[in-house]
């Protein structure tokens, strides 16, 4: 199959292409640039890379012209510049979903975010709602997946705690418990691609998180552990957290997912339930290289 992965040099969009090329399939990489933060994972042997922008509906359409499937990944943690919430969630669904349309792509999968709520708080999780329903209402054979906050190598969980925790002795923790459950990215891979034949999937917007639930504070501990280092976390006022909000926004703003939303989410079929639990090892192997670990504290 010849299958268009917009954000395709990004981290999920980095390690998806990585598993369809394995399984055979033709790829086109749409993104704004290369993400640096893993040369390894961002380029694919053999596939096409067009530089665009995700609300160019022009060059979106030439892109998927031919192409038998569509992975709309293209998203940010973080507003810079242009490239605000609205316009890259919002505004480059829409032109992603329209392009799809246009040239005859049969099927569209997009990940979303399992906090993503009309109402919800961080205007990241807004907008992905807004996205989830531009898609569900565009008639088109469609797959979305709401996904915990999703770790590996190249992500920005996992890393952005792992910088803190190598460079600060304390770390900092939100006053209230906060609740994740970590998705190995290997496991939201496996999804995203069983979603190209996979009739269960189709039309349907399924929740994918992983299987340990874990506070921030373990998390950030089994991170520490993997990296040997001992920081001292401290419970703070959120208005006091001193790291980028935008780099970790679930750990911040994402304290729990809605209770009730006005669309229904499908159960994703048990044999395609993350398995890959949240230990020090998957974390060692997050982690950008071996030679790049610091020692231990001591």
């Amino acid at each position: 199959m010849r299958v268009a992965v917009t954000g395709g040099t990004g981290f999920i969009g980095g390690h998806l292409a990585a598993c369809l090329a394995r399984r055979g399939h033709d790829l086109v990489l749409i993104a704004r640039g290369v993400d640096r933060s893993d040369h390894g994972l961002r380029l694919v042997a053999g596939s096409a890379l067009v530089h665009a922008s995700v609300i160019d509906g022009s060059r979106l359409r030439d892109a998927f012209a031919g192409c038998d499937a569509v992975f709309h990944l293209a998203g940010i943690t973080a507003p810079r510049g242009a490239q605000t919430f609205e316009a890259v969630h919002v505004a480059g669904t829409a032109a992603a979903v329209e392009a799809a349309r246009a040239v005859g792509v049969p099927r569209f999968a997009m990940v979303s975010s399992r906090f993503a709520a009309p109402d919800a708080p961080h205007p990241l999780f807004e907008t992905k709602w807004r996205a989830e329903e531009i898609v569900r209402d565009a008639g088109i054979e469609h797959t979305i997946l709401r996904s915990a906050a999703v770790y590996g190598r190249g992500d920005h969980v996992v890393n952005a705690v792992a910088r803190a925790v190598t460079t600060r002795t304390v770390y900092p923790l939100d006053l209230r418990r906060r609740l994740l459950r970590p998705l190995a990215v290997a496991d939201l891979v496996t999804v995203l691609a069983a979603s190209l034949d996979d009739s269960r999937l189709v039309r349907s917007t399924v929740t994918v998180e992983g299987p340990d639930e874990v506070a921030v504070a373990d998390l950030v501990r089994v991170v520490a552990m993997a990296l040997r280092r001992k920081p001292v976390c401290v419970r703070v006022p959120r208005w006091l957290h001193p790291f980028d909000r935008g780099a970790i926004p679930v750990m911040v703003d994402g304290s729990a997912p809605p209770t009730a939303l006005p669309t229904a989410t499908a159960t994703l079929p048990a044999d395609l339930a993350p398995r890959i639990r949240f230990t020090v090892g998957a974390i060692v192997d997050s982690l950008p290289s071996p030679a790049a670990r610091p020692a231990a504290v001591v």
